[in-house]
Order: C-alpha cells, then structure tokens, then sequence
C-alpha cells in the first residue's frame, strides 16, 4: 500500500546502484555504436535543419555574425544547444568538416542518457518504487526512438535532460509548503535552462508551476516561485532582448517562418475550406506516432499485465492498487503535456518534426512509470507466494522482456535507421551531392538560394541564402506576400536550388499570381519524381522584368 506522502523515504541522491551504473554505461556504448555505424554518410543520419546549428557557429567563429549566410543575422535556433556548440567547433573543426558534427553528436547522445538517469531518480522519487524506476530507465536508455534522436545533432539530447531535470525537481518541491532560498535559486536557474534549450519548453514549465500551486498553495511557496520566476526571466532576458532590437519579435524566426508557408499552402490548395477537420488528424496522428515511440515498453506492461487479472480479481488488494496523490498528480501532468505540447504544434504552429516527440517522451514515462507502480502493487501478493528466487526470476522475465522486445525493434523497424537498415533522410544524399556540384562547379561567387539550405551551405563555398525564412527573417515579408521571386531578384541570387517537390507544392509562394516562364533554365538534377534534386540558373533580366523587382543599390 503506498504510504502518504509526508512519509514516504526521500531516495538518496548519491544513491546508485550497481545495474543502474550498468545500463547507463551500456546505453551511452550503445549510441557511440550507432554513431560510428553512420560515422561515414551523416547526410543520410542528420537532418538538414542540424545545419541551421552548424553553419551559424562556424560563421561566428569566424568572425561573421551569428548569420548562416554570413550578411544577414539569425536567431533560428535555440541559445543553449548553440553555445555548447561554439567550443565544439573551436576545437574540433581544424580535424575535417565531420569531426565537429560527430563530437555534437556524441555530447547529445551523452546528454540523452544523463536525462535517462535524471528520469531514475524522478520515478523513485514520485512512485517509492525502486524496481518500476529501474523499468523505466531501461526502457528510456534503450528506446531505439530516442537513441536516434539523440545523436541527431539538434537540441534533441540537451533539451531532454533539461526537461527531466524539471520534472525531478518538481517532484522534490511538491511535497514541500515553501522553497528556500536554494531551492528559488535552483529552481529559476532549472526554468531558464530549460526554456533557453527550446522555447516550447514554457508549456511544461506553466504545467509544472500549476501542480504547484494547485496542489499546496501557500503565500510561502507563491513568494518562492514569484522569486523563481523573476530569476529565470532575468536569465532568459539577454536572449529576449537580442532578438526584440534585432528582430523586431522576443521569439524566433523558425517559430513563424514554417506556419506561415503552411497556412499559405493550405489557402493556395483548399480555398475557403476550414483546416480544423485537417488539423484534428493531424493532431490524432501525431498523438499515435508518439505513443508508438514509446510502444516497446506498453508492450512489455500488456505482457505484464496478465498477472494483473487474478489480482484485480482479490478484494484485498485493493488497498494496494490505490495512488498517492503526488502520483495522481504525475499522471494527469504526463496526459496533460502531451496534448499541450502536440496540441500547439499542430493547431499554433501547423507542424511538427519528429524528433519533437522526444520531450513528451520524457514525461510520459513517468505515467508510465506510476502506471507500472499500480500493477507492481497489484500482483504484489503473486509474488510474495514465490520463494526469492521465484521473485527475483519474476522480476527478471519483466526486465528481460524490455530489452528483448526493446532491442527487437532495434534491429527490425527502418524508421529509426540503425545499422544496416535503410537511411533516415535518403533524399540529403541528393542534397549532399547537388552540395558537391554547386563546390566543383560554380564559381565561388555565386549566390544560391534555397529552401533546404543546411548541408548547401555547411559543404560549399559559395553563398548559400536561406529561402523558407527559417534562418533568414529577411525573406519573411515576401513569403507572406506569396511573391518569393522577388526577393530572388532582389537578393540578386544568381541561382535557386532545391527538390523538385518544393518547388512544386510551394509554387504559389515563389510567386502569387503565377511562376512567369523563362525565369529560370535547369543546370543541374539528380534523381527523379518528386525526390529529383534541381539547380536553377536565375535568368535575371527576365526576373526583373516580371517582377519589377531590382536588386537595391
């Protein structure tokens, strides 16, 4: 029976065990195994938007700005994830053009597994369960979802540590009437790491500061986070300031950028139809996708589960199938991000990426992990029939089962591309090809305009402009006036590179009122469909002439 929880033994922090020490030593082997297997085509691992990271802080290394085409400043990324890049790059880049990007990957898969154990002391802590806190860190270490995100070069890994950092210090604060002064200080220092690792982190924080005050509201504990809160925005205000004089806006523009090519396509192609039908689908596919990451170790709980049935069946365990309020409160909070955190990236922003699911991840398992404390306590009485080593093979077969079904697929599923299975992002090789050709081809001079303007930019000399305004605010008014081309004159670019599909679907983009003929005559494809990969050399006269736009003097 779980006891209250002003009773309930506080785990020691320097507490760790032997088989945790293990799994977190083979879990961070793991990820150095899967990084050396794709050591030698990152194009086909590392999403392009990595790049957004990369570019701009070899340009500011460099002395040219935090800009990814070394002119016009950026903010498209998140602080924290850049400035642990920067020493990364200082040291690593003169070893080749890899090198730096391999060592980010290391440290973001490093970071995944100190978020794993970080997410350890927080399940002890929440359910007083050693054994299902084990479970959970076995299932988080080995999620082949989150070992690929994690080395995928974003703030993926970082931003997953700081999130479980917070749900482990929420954990401790819960049971408290009031912070100390320690605890404000920890706690506002905690908020700013994690909203400047990725700014849709204030959803878990007003989450957290929520069941804070929901659960025990004292003038006390309202003093301590009011001082709290005023630390992290103070913290947080170099990075708001910097971006509301240089960019007229607190947030990034990555944030806006996207939404608007989305609403835009979504106008061009359903004329007055509504797009809540479109986004409710999306938002319910989404959902799904992400339980699935996590589907490995529902799984290992269903087969579980079975042991549970005899036990629901006893009335006299139902006392023990009773939750703690803390673990009420850890489970709604678990349900609730999840739906805040998809809800505003499909219904606000439009979109989501897929290593986004990481961080609802994090807190999900710890649901999971008070879910799998109700059904530890419920066939409680079945074990205590068994002899010890009954129970202990019992618990193996439970443990055993994670990592069976865990490694499984692992080694089965394509998605996540380990080892020999098919690639993440197969079309970037056309990309880093086409990155080949602009180097060899065109004169160092050259502008090129792009969509998809990451691994362009990192492997050519020549100057790669960003077009989809994720990195390059600059762009941003022509988008929203669907007349892309203009800029391209504007900008004086001399080329305009990308997928044939890009082209296609945001056509009514480049230009509002149709794409005039002659502005362009292909140089350069590879590849065919809607995958072909396409270099255009911009017939400059003929641009000007249909847009009336020139390049400023």
């Amino acid at each position: 029976m779980p006891t209250d929880d002003s009773h309930r033994p506080v785990p020691s922090p320097f507490a760790l065990p032997s088989i945790v020490a293990a799994l977190l030593v083979l879990a961070a082997a793991l990820r150095i195994v899967v990084l050396a297997a794709h050591a030698g085509d990152l194009a086909s691992f590392v999403p392009d938007d990595s790049y957004y990271y990369f570019v701009p802080v070899q340009n500011a290394l460099a002395g040219r700005g935090i800009s990814f085409d070394g002119l016009t400043p950026t903010n498209g990324f998140h602080p924290l994830w850049f400035f642990v890049l920067v020493p990364l790059f200082a040291v690593f880049a003169p070893a080749g053009p890899d090198a730096p990007i391999l060592a980010a990957m290391l440290v973001g898969g490093l970071l995944s597994v100190a978020a794993g154990y970080v997410l350890w002391r927080a399940v002890r802590l929440i359910t007083g369960e050693p054994l299902v806190a084990l479970f959970i860190l076995a299932a988080y270490l080995f999620n082949p979802y989150l070992v690929s995100t994690s080395l995928n070069g974003l703030e993926t890994g970082l931003h997953d540590l700081c999130v479980a950092a917070l749900v482990y210090y929420t954990a401790l604060l819960l049971a408290q009437e009031r912070l100390t002064p320690r605890q404000t200080v920890t706690f506002g220092v905690l908020v700013a790491l994690g909203f400047l690792a990725r700014t849709d982190t204030v959803i878990l924080i007003g989450l957290l500061v929520a069941a804070l005050l929901l659960r025990r509201m004292t003038a006390r504990r309202l003093i301590g986070l009011a001082g709290a809160g005023a630390l992290a925005a103070a913290l947080a205000s170099p990075w708001l300031i910097w971006n509301l004089v240089t960019f007229g806006s607190p947030v990034q523009s990555s944030g806006s950028a996207l939404t608007t090519f989305a609403r835009l396509t979504w106008a061009a192609s359903s004329p007055g139809e509504s797009p809540l039908p479109a986004l409710a689908a999306y938002a319910a596919l989404n959902l799904n996708t992400t339980l699935l990451y996590a589907g490995f170790s529902l799984i290992t709980l269903l087969i579980s589960g079975a042991l549970l049935i005899p036990a629901i069946l006893a009335r006299r365990t139902a006392a023990r199938r009773r939750l703690s309020g803390r673990e009420e409160t850890w489970l709604a909070l678990a349900a609730a991000y999840a739906f805040a955190y998809i809800g505003f990236h499909v219904f606000i922003r439009w979109f989501m990426r897929d290593w986004y699911a990481a961080s609802v991840l994090t807190v999900l398992y710890v649901g999971l992990g008070v879910l799998a404390a109700l059904l530890l306590r419920a066939i409680r009485p079945l074990l205590a029939r068994l002899s010890r080593s009954g129970r202990a093979a019992a618990r193996l077969v439970v443990l055993g089962a994670v990592f069976l079904n865990g490694w499984l697929f692992v080694w089965s599923d394509s998605t996540f591309g380990f080892w020999d299975a098919p690639p993440k992002y197969p079309a970037q090789r056309q990309l880093e090809g086409a990155a080949r050709w602009i180097r060899g081809e065109l004169p160092v001079t050259a502008r090129v305009g792009s969509f998809n303007a990451g691994i362009l930019s990192y492997s050519a000399p020549q100057q790669i402009v960003n077009l989809d305004g994720v990195v390059n605010t600059a762009v941003h008014p022509f988008i929203a006036e669907r007349n892309l081309l203009c800029f391209v004159a504007q900008a004086d670019l001399d080329y305009v590179a990308d997928y044939e599909w890009s082209f296609t679907s945001w056509g009514h983009i480049l230009a509002g009122g149709g794409v005039p003929d002659g502005w362009s005559t292909p140089v350069y494809t590879s590849g065919g469909g809607d995958q072909a990969y396409t270099v255009l050399s911009v017939n400059k006269a003929r641009l000007r002439e249909a847009t009336g736009c020139r390049p400023a003097e």
